[in-house]
């Protein structure tokens, strides 16, 4: 197939990948005069059969003699179309189309221009493969045709033969008072975010746009759209709402191509959604959108001198969003397609022509505006003022007490005072500072590994470079952050993050638990592990310490892969159940044995209450003087997982009641075990008074909150002999006590602390315990954050 240069530039979508983007200073988005809202546009649609007879000669002669021309349109009315375009079906591909040329032409009081040809597999559209791709239809560039009063299209194909469904497709982009707001000044003041109207500004119809997807950015690519330049600034908003439902509604894209669009006064517009400072993956360059971004400039720039406006609206665009990577306006990249098309070095700031080689071509964006990008690259880059250029690092890990360190490496804009802070990932502040200064071209910043004069301690450690060379908005660097690890070695000092046990789910941190309290044994304890059904699950630990065994959990319908793979690693011979039927089903008890379990014993009950009696019977066979008694309420289940640790300590059972009434199975239990005396968690509101009346001596350990209740329970525990220098740690938060129910098992005390921070009264409590050796977070980083889990440390290191 014949590939001509075309006049326009068009749009495509790659699949997303993984980025680094860093901070910039940014400037307000232009707010609208008017008050902006969605627009919805309709399409019409115009059958191309063939030659219509209507069609005069002269417009079939145009094509050329070596062109075989398969549909000619008569005249059609645009109305109030702002943009058009021709489409068709494929079977073999909007990329291996038949079509070999689309003209237009338009007219306007009764004078046709000329005609102007629409690119056609020029590299525009999603990338092969990808979703957007596979409901991709065939189709020409759009053209604006603002102010025109008629349109004529032409269609040419290598066969001669009209493509199934051609049409010709008008769209009219509805109108907004907004449409009509004056010119508002364009952007100025280099290194920063420049004036961005936003979707809502054009009226975007958000309900027609797909999911964004992100990559990187190395380049930004220059584009024009082609068309008239004659629209006025009210036509913009309009103009830019037609390309976007040309591309979604009539091509099923996804979104619109371009990154940010340009009218001709230098008035930047936001165009596919995703966040404008995100590395989101357009539909402009076909093969390589994923390392870029693209901005048009609404209009024909093959020989219309650029306007002023333009040139400085891509000046202050480029530089602020080169920069968000890092990237160097003047310098290259090398890209590798997604679409066979070849490896090519880039400029970082290149025309859309550029990525094109002898089959595939482009005319955009345009002579006009290709011939001005060599001025605009210096100009871009002294826009972005304090600059380092894609900083790499020497190494990102070594062992504690290993030389070395690390060092970045990176070039530079101009020279530059830099500084390189050093932190934990558990702490907030710098654990400490190297500072230097660059030359004018290179910059090298080395941390060698060392707080003070001691080598850093094992753990996750964040680099954070800055440079300035000034004072001014452009004197300041774009930060850069990577991060390097310390491994452990023999004799190294504990870190700044504390141990944690942790899991992709509540199945696999229990598994993780059950592996640290006992690796080997192959007798385990199987408890439903969703909240509803956790009553049965907290009294669990303390039977795991009398069967010499592990507590795992489950669904109720199903082991989970986390616990199948935990049975199968310790080749289970024995299973002891806690729960009845609906809350670990026969299915379960099937499963076990198909791993490989030969024993399998039920503790079941009417309900919790009776479940827990049966559990405590056997883990104090021989009868218990004391017990704890924790509320069956499901809000308060938090008050009676923090007692799970020490119960299995003490090897002491754990009985539940209703929060107002004494259940009958408890009653039972405790005259049979020969309860003497009964520990409590929580307020009234867990377990009444009423009730804790009818206990044998009760000792309540409640608090304001679940927090203060903790705190009270681990006091409790150090006073009856459990250790408190080894203790636990996790989130409070209702839907992550499967954690601190994993933790039971361990026999340490455990403290609740929430997502945002450590209570005052845990903090108080840690902070004061001399002995404390260590603090061990049950659960990920969903549960308890990095910087939480630092304070924790605190305490045992400070």
């Amino acid at each position: 197939m014949r590939h001509r240069r075309s006049s326009s530039s068009f749009l495509r979508s790659a699949v997303a990948v993984a980025t680094l983007a860093a901070t910039a200073l940014v400037a307000p988005i232009v707010p609208s005069d008017a008050a902006p809202s969605p627009v919805a546009s309709a399409t019409r649609t115009v059958p191309l059969t063939g030659i219509d007879a209507r069609a005069d000669a002269a417009a079939v002669r145009a094509a050329g003699p070596d062109v075989t021309v398969a549909a000619v349109s008569t005249a059609v009315p645009v109305g109030r179309s702002s943009v058009v375009g021709v489409s068709w079906d494929d079977p073999a591909g909007p990329t291996h189309s038949d079509v070999t040329d689309v003209r237009v032409r338009t007219r306007d009081s009764g004078r046709w221009s000329a005609w102007e040809e629409l690119g056609v597999n020029e590299g525009h559209g999603p990338d092969d493969g990808t979703a957007e791709a596979g409901s991709a239809r065939a189709g020409s560039d759009p053209l604006i045709v603002s102010g025109a009063d008629d349109v004529q299209v032409q269609v040419a194909t290598s066969s001669g033969r009209v493509p199934p469904k051609l049409e010709l497709d008008l769209i009219d982009p509805g109108a907004s008072a907004a449409d009509r707001e004056s010119i508002l000044p364009r952007a100025t003041g280099a290194g920063v975010r420049p004036a961005i109207r936003t979707r809502a500004d054009w009226g975007a119809d958000e309900s027609i746009a797909g999911t964004p997807e992100y990559g990187r950015v190395d380049i930004g690519f220059v584009h024009h759209t082609a068309g008239s330049n004659s629209y006025s600034s009210g036509d913009v908003p309009g103009i830019i709402r037609g390309i976007y439902a040309y591309h979604v509604k009539t091509l099923g894209w996804k979104d619109i191509g371009y990154n940010f669009l340009v009218d001709k006064w230098g008035r930047m517009w936001e165009g596919r959604a995703g966040g404008m400072d995100k590395p989101v993956v357009g539909a402009h360059t076909r093969g390589y959108n994923a390392r870029s971004f693209a901005m048009s400039v609404l209009g024909s720039y093959n020989t219309t001198t650029v306007p002023t406006a333009v040139e400085d609206a891509y000046t202050s665009l480029f530089a602020w969003k080169l920069s968000l990577s890092l990237v160097d306006p003047m310098g290259t990249t090398t890209l590798t397609d997604s679409d066979g098309y070849p490896t090519k070095v880039f400029r970082n700031v290149s025309g859309h022509r550029d990525f094109a080689d002898a089959d595939k071509s482009t005319e955009c964006p345009g002579d006009s505006l290709y011939n001005r990008i060599d001025t605009l690259r210096p100009r871009m880059r002294a826009a972005q003022g304090a600059m380092f250029y894609r900083p790499s690092l020497n190494r990102t890990a070594w062992d504690y007490g290993a030389t070395g360190g690390a060092t970045i490496s990176a070039a530079v804009s101009k020279a530059l005072t830099w500084r390189l802070e050093v932190r934990s990932v558990c702490r907030d502040t710098p654990v400490t500072t190297r500072t230097g200064t660059s030359t004018s071209t290179a910059l090298s910043a080395t941390w060698d590994g060392r707080i003070g004069s001691a080598p850093a301690p094992p753990g996750r450690y964040t680099l954070t470079l800055t440079a300035t060379s000034g004072t001014t908005a452009t004197g300041t660097a774009t930060p850069w952050r990577t991060t390097v690890t310390v491994g452990d070695a023999v004799g190294a000092p504990p870190g700044y993050c504390p141990p944690r046990v942790g899991g992709a789910d509540r199945f696999a941190v229990a598994a993780a638990a059950s592996r640290e309290a006992n690796a080997s044994t192959t007798n385990v304890v199987i408890a439903n592990g969703q909240d509803a059904a956790m009553g049965d699950a907290l009294v669990s630990a303390p039977l795991a310490r009398t069967k010499d065994a592990v507590l795992l959990l489950t669904n109720a319908a199903g082991l989970p892969t986390a616990t199948r793979a935990e049975i199968t690693r310790r080749g289970a011979r024995t299973a002891y159940v806690v729960g009845g039927e609906g809350s670990v089903s026969q299915t379960v008890v099937d499963q076990l044995r198909s791993l490989g379990v030969v024993t399998v014993q039920r503790f079941g009950g009417r309900d919790r209450y009776g479940v827990a009696a049966e559990v405590a019977r056997a883990v104090a066979p021989l009868g218990a003087p004391d017990v704890f008694v924790a509320s069956g309420k499901q809000d308060a289940m938090a008050d009676g997982l923090v007692t799970s640790g020490p119960a299995t300590a003490l090897r002491r059972p754990i009985l539940l009641t209703p929060p107002t009434t004494m259940a009958a199975a408890t009653s039972a239990a405790l005259t049979e075990l020969g309860v003497r005396r009964t520990v409590v968690p929580g307020g009234p509101g867990s377990v009444s008074d009423e009730v804790l009346a009818q206990l044998p001596s009760p000792t309540r350990l409640g608090g304001a909150s679940r927090y203060a209740v903790s705190v009270a329970v681990a006091q409790w525990a150090t006073r009856s002999g459990v250790q408190g220098s080894d203790v636990l740690a996790s989130s409070g938060s209702q839907t992550a006590l499967a954690d601190a129910l994993s933790g039971g098992q361990l026999g340490r005390q455990l403290f609740y602390v929430r997502s945002a921070g450590v209570p005052a009264e845990v903090a108080t409590e840690l902070d004061g315990r001399a002995n404390l050796s260590r603090v061990t977070v049950m659960g990920g980083e969903a549960s308890v954050p990095l910087l939480v889990a630092g304070r924790l440390q605190q305490s045992v290191l400070e």
